[in-house]
């Protein structure tokens, strides 16, 4: 499963996350205390009319860039709860624990800046 991202001054473009990686984004957003709280963890929910202002996409991918891109190793994995690992996915769903599933990796999280920096705004779908 994925989350698409719409810009919101171009109906036409969009970015494609999928959900391991998406949730360990926002996670990091939310601690970053850019937006206030109860916004980024809307950005959580699609189809609700979450999203982010150009501003505020512009301001996140500047702070992803300066305080988390920059501390990953090529190997490592950015968890959900913001601690790091060197162990590669695996693609096993653990039953016992699935948070263990979520995580994300420098390559995406700048993928994940660049639409920022480009878009007027997007909408979580």
């Amino acid at each position: 499963m994925s989350v698409i991202l719409f810009d919101r001054g171009d109906k036409d473009r969009t970015y494609y996350l999928n959900l391991w990686h998406w949730h360990t984004i926002v996670e990091a957003v939310r601690r970053l205390k850019i937006i206030p709280e109860p916004r980024a963890i809307d950005l959580h929910v699609s189809f609700i009319g979450a999203g982010l202002t150009g501003e505020e996409a512009g301001e996140v991918a500047a702070a992803l860039r300066a305080s988390i891109i920059p501390t990953l190793a090529h190997e490592e994995r950015l968890l959900l709860d913001g601690s790091k690992t060197a162990a590669p996915a695996d693609g096993v769903l653990d039953h016992v624990d699935p948070l263990k599933c979520y995580s994300t990796d420098a390559a995406a999280l700048e993928g994940f800046a660049e639409f920022c920096d480009s878009c007027d705004g997007f909408n979580v779908c």
